[in-house]
C-alpha cells in the first residue's frame, strides 16, 4: 500500500520529489524479470526521433584519465577529508535525517523500514551512475496536450543486487509520491509501472541493460524502438553530432535538436512560425557537446550547427570580425574575470525592434503598439537618438573583467566598449546625467573628477540619507567607453592605458593552448576566470563564514570541523585559469572550454568568490 505522509504533503511537493530524484540520478557524475539475454547496444534502446540526447560513459572506463586530472588528485588527496565529510553529511540529510523525521511526525516503523531501504538504494544508485554511466533521452511529442517522454538506460546490470538497487529506488519514488507499484505483463517482459497525475512511470530490464521511462506515453511507446516498430537512436545521423573526433578522453556526449524541437512547436502553435525567425532562432539547426579529460585539465567542446545568415539571437554568439589581443587594452596584471568579444550594436538594435513588431503582432493581432511611434516618444524624452547617437558611435569590441583588487566578489567588475565617436558618446552620455539628475532629484549626486589628466564622472545614490556602497563611474579614454559600480577599477583602466608603462594582462599559456586549436577558424571570444584568489580569501574566512551563519541561523552547534579545510596552497598548487575560446568557421560556432575543476567555471560576469562561496558553505 502506499506510505502514509504528512498531511502537507501535496501535488507540488510530489512533483518536486519525483523530479529532484529523476535529476539526481541523470546528472550523478562528478554527473524484474528479464528479457532475451544478448548484447544491445545502448542506443539501440533510444528512440531515433528523440530532440534530446546525453550518454555519460563512467568513471570506470575512464579511470586512468581522471585520476590524471588534477581535481582527481585532489579528490584523492587534500579534499578527500572535506568531501567525504560534505558526502556525509548530505547522506544524513537525505537519509537518516528525513526518516527521523518522519518518525517524529507518525508514520510507521514498517513504513519507515521500507523507506530506508529504498533511500540505501538510491545513494547506491547515484554511485553505480557515477560509476557506470546511463543514457538518456527526452521526446517532445506535442508541447501543447502535453506529451512528453524521458527514457533513461541503466546499462550492463550485473548481477540480482544490481538490479535490486535499481528496483528499489524505483520503489521509493513511488512511495514518496503516495502511488501503488503493480507488475504487468508486456510483450515478454514484466515490467514495474505506477502512475501519477497523468503521468506515468515504467522500469524493465531489457537484455543486459534496464530501461526506466517517465511520461505521459505508455510503455509501448518504447518497447516499439526495442522491437523495430519505431526508428532507434543508433540508426539516426543526428547521434553524430555528439561523436565527433575531440582532442582528448570523451566521457560524457550529447546533442539538442533545436530545428526537430521547433518543428513540432510550429506545427503546435503556427504563431511560433513568426516568432523563431523574429528572434533568429530558426536558423540553429543543433546543439551538441561533448566532455572528458585531457591531461591535468576537465575539457568540454560545444557545437551549434548555424549554416544560414546570423541575425538576432544568434548575433550575440558571433561577429564578421575576429578580435585581436593586440587591439584590446591594457587589462588588470592578475584578472580573476576577462572576457572578450565583439558585438555589432546597430545591427543587433534593427533585429531586437523586428523581434519585438513580431512578437506584439503574435500576442496582440488586434491591438499591437506602434513599436516605432514609442521609439520616436522614447528618443525625444531622451533627447538623443538611441540607434544613430549611441549604438552608432560605439565600435564594436567589448571586454569585461575583474580583479580581486578592484573591490570585493564581482563589485568592481569593469565593461570597456570600444568608442567610434568620443565626440557624440560625450554628449550622448551628458544628456543621460541631466535626466537622471533631473528624475531623481536629491537623491543622486555627479561628482566630476580628473585622474592622470582623463575626465572621470562619478554618480553617487542615497538612500534616505545615506550614500549606497556602489558608486556608477565612467570615463571614455583612448577610445575606449569604461564604466564600473566602483571608482578604483575606472582608475586602474586609466593609469594601465597611460603614457607611462604599467604591468598588464598577457594571455595565459592555458589560453595560448586552447587557440591552437582554432584550426584557422574566426576567434569571436575568448573568457578566462581564475579561481585561486578566490579560493586564498574563502578557505581562510570559511570557518568564520560558518560560525556567523550559525549564529544568525540560531541552529546552534555546528558538526564541522574546521581541520577538514586543506591548506591554501594544496589547492592553488594545481589550479590554473579556466579558459574558453569560441570559434566560427561560417556553418558552425564552436566553444572549447577548458578547466581544472568539473565544471568549467567560464563566465561573462559572475565572480568565481560568489560562486565557490555557495558550494563550499552549502551543508555546513
Amino acid at each position: 500500500m502506499p506510505c502514509e505522509r504528512h498531511p502537507s504533503a501535496g501535488p507540488v511537493g510530489r512533483w518536486a520529489t519525483l523530479w529532484a530524484v529523476l535529476g539526481c540520478l541523470a546528472l550523478g557524475l562528478p554527473a524484474v524479470a528479464q528479457a532475451e539475454d544478448k548484447a544491445v547496444p545502448v542506443e539501440a534502446l533510444l528512440p531515433g526521433d528523440a530532440k534530446v540526447y546525453v550518454r555519460f560513459d563512467g568513471l570506470d572506463a575512464h579511470r586512468t584519465a581522471f585520476s590524471q586530472t588534477a581535481f582527481g588528485q585532489l579528490a584523492t588527496g587534500d579534499l578527500k577529508p572535506l568531501l567525504d565529510f560534505t558526502n556525509d553529511e548530505v547522506i544524513d540529510a537525505l537519509g537518516p535525517g528525513a526518516l527521523s523525521e518522519l518518525l517524529l511526525e507518525g508514520v510507521r516503523p514498517e513504513q519507515l523500514l521500507e523507506l530506508q531501504q529504498g533511500t540505501d538504494a538510491f545513494f547506491r544508485l547515484l554511485a553505480r551512475v557515477k560509476d557506470r554511466g546511463f543514457a538518456a533521452t527526452f521526446e517532445l511529442i506535442n508541447p501543447l496536450k502535453p506529451r512528453l517522454q524521458l527514457t533513461l538506460v541503466f546499462p550492463n546490470v550485473k548481477d540480482d543486487a544490481d538490479r535490486s538497487t535499481i528496483v528499489d529506488t524505483f520503489r521509493l519514488l513511488a512511495a514518496l509520491n503516495e502511488a501503488e507499484v503493480e507488475t504487468v505483463e508486456l510483450q515478454g517482459r514484466k515490467v514495474l509501472q505506477f502512475k501519477i497525475e497523468g503521468v506515468l512511470a515504467a522500469l524493465w530490464s531489457e537484455g543486459q541493460h534496464m530501461v526506466a521511462t517517465l511520461g505521459t506515453e505508455k510503455p509501448d511507446h518504447a518497447l516499439a524502438v526495442m522491437n523495430g516498430e519505431r526508428p532507434n537512436l543508433a540508426q539516426s545521423e543526428l547521434l553524430k553530432l555528439g561523436q565527433q573526433p575531440v582532442p582528448y578522453a570523451s566521457c560524457l556526449r550529447g546533442f539538442i535538436h533545436t530545428q526537430g524541437i521547433m518543428e513540432i512547436i510550429n506545427e503546435a502553435f503556427p504563431p511560433a512560425q513568426l516568432v523563431f525567425p523574429a528572434l533568429g532562432l530558426h536558423e540553429l539547426e543543433s546543439i551538441a557537446f561533448q566532455a572528458g579529460f585531457d591531461g591535468p585539465f576537465q575539457r568540454m567542446t560545444t557545437w551549434m550547427t548555424m549554416p544560414g545568415q546570423r541575425r538576432g539571437l544568434l548575433k550575440l554568439l558571433t561577429t564578421a570580425q575576429p578580435i585581436s589581443f593586440d587591439e584590446l587594452p591594457a587589462l588588470p596584471p592578475q584578472p580573476t574575470l576577462v572576457y572578450a568579444t565583439r558585438l555589432e550594436w546597430k545591427q543587433l538594435y534593427d533585429d531586437a525592434i523586428a523581434a519585438t513588431k513580431s512578437i506584439l503582432q503574435v500576442a496582440l493581432p488586434f491591438g499591437a503598439p506602434d513599436v516605432d511611434q514609442a521609439l520616436k516618444d522614447i528618443n525625444r524624452t531622451l533627447g538623443f537618438d538611441l540607434r544613430n547617437d549611441l549604438l552608432d558611435s560605439l565600435g564594436e569590441q567589448l571586454v569585461m573583467y575583474d580583479a580581486a583588487d578592484q573591490g570585493p566578489f564581482m563589485f568592481g567588475t569593469a565593461l570597456a566598449i570600444e568608442v567610434r565617436d568620443e565626440a557624440r558618446l560625450r554628449t550622448v552620455l551628458e544628456k543621460l546625467t541631466t535626466l537622471a539628475n533631473a528624475e531623481m532629484g536629491d537623491r543622486f549626486e555627479r561628482k566630476d573628477i580628473e585622474y592622470r589628466g582623463a575626465p572621470i564622472t562619478i554618480w553617487s545614490l542615497r538612500s534616505a540619507a545615506n550614500e549606497t556602497f556602489f558608486r556608477p563611474t565612467y570615463t571614455i579614454h583612448r577610445g575606449w567607453l569604461v564604466f564600473s559600480l566602483l571608482p578604483q577599477s575606472v582608475q586602474g583602466f586609466v593609469y594601465r592605458n597611460g603614457d607611462q608603462p604599467a604591468r598588464r594582462w598577457q594571455p595565459p599559456q592555458v589560453l595560448q593552448r586552447l587557440l591552437g586549436e582554432g584550426k584557422g577558424d574566426r576567434l569571436v571570444a575568448v573568457s578566462v576566470t581564475d579561481a585561486r584568489p578566490a579560493i586564498e580569501q574563502l578557505l581562510s574566512s570559511l570557518p568564520l563564514i560558518i560560525d556567523l551563519e550559525r549564529q544568525i541561523s540560531g541552529r546552534g552547534q555546528v558538526t564541522f570541523d574546521s581541520t577538514l579545510l586543506p591548506p591554501v596552497q594544496a589547492i592553488n598548487d594545481l589550479m590554473e585559469p579556466a579558459v574558453s575560446a569560441t570559434f566560427d568557421d561560417g556553418r558552425t560556432v564552436r566553444t572549447e572550454w577548458q578547466s581544472i575543476v568539473p565544471f568549467p567555471v567560464v563566465t561573462t560576469g559572475f565572480n568565481t568568490q560568489l560562486l565557490l562561496l555557495l558550494g563550499l558553505t552549502s551543508g555546513f
